[in-house]
């Protein structure tokens, strides 16, 4: 009752209640909940091109950082998979080992995504015009008009915006080469 009261209250509450279903549960238990969604079903759905584009990046000691409204724990398997070490992402709060539901910092999306990017910069010493954002989604083109662009599959509204602004496009990511062709023009104008 009271997960819904917060819901009716959303956005208001919504940091306070956005991981309510994983409330009680036990770190481990949702651990190996995760590890078998990753196995059996997300793993292979991963599009071939973000290997090489990854491997690119880092054979020219790009700092790769997962930005993504995920809770942590649903991001360390593609990090570890990746071999990420950096993500930005929503931190759920464990207490005595449970999840309590509540995030200690909540989901990057939208504008949100800007504010933990630019603080992560800021941190590294980084610029803005020196950072590159592949994303997909129209919540992301805060962050992409910031950045030097790259829009992966992305959604009618996103593309549209893409060609308005003339962004580079990867229209399949599933294809090896093109994530790392649209990386290289910005390594080799």
């Amino acid at each position: 009752m009271k997960n819904l009261i917060l819901l009716l209250r959303w956005p208001l509450q919504a940091k306070n209640c956005k991981l309510f279903y994983l409330r009680g549960q036990a770190v481990d238990q949702v651990q190996n909940w995760i590890e078998e969604a990753w196995s059996s079903e997300i793993k292979r759905r991963i599009y071939v091109g973000w290997g090489p584009a990854i491997e690119w990046l880092k054979s020219r000691d790009a700092q790769i950082v997962l930005l993504s409204g995920t809770p942590r724990p649903l991001a360390e398997p593609l990090m570890r998979h990746f071999q990420i070490s950096h993500a930005l992402c929503a931190e759920p709060e464990i207490v005595d080992q449970h999840y309590t539901g509540r995030l200690l910092r909540p989901h990057p999306k939208g504008r949100g995504k800007v504010d933990y990017a630019g603080q992560w910069l800021h941190n590294q010493g980084a610029a803005w015009q020196e950072t590159i954002a592949v994303a997909n989604d129209w919540p992301d083109r805060f962050l992409l008009n910031r950045t030097r662009p790259i829009a992966v599959h992305p959604s009618r509204r996103l593309l549209r915006l893409a060609h308005k602004r003339h962004w580079q496009v990867v229209r399949n990511p599933g294809k090896n080469a093109e994530l790392v062709h649209a990386l290289q023009r910005f390594f080799n104008p």
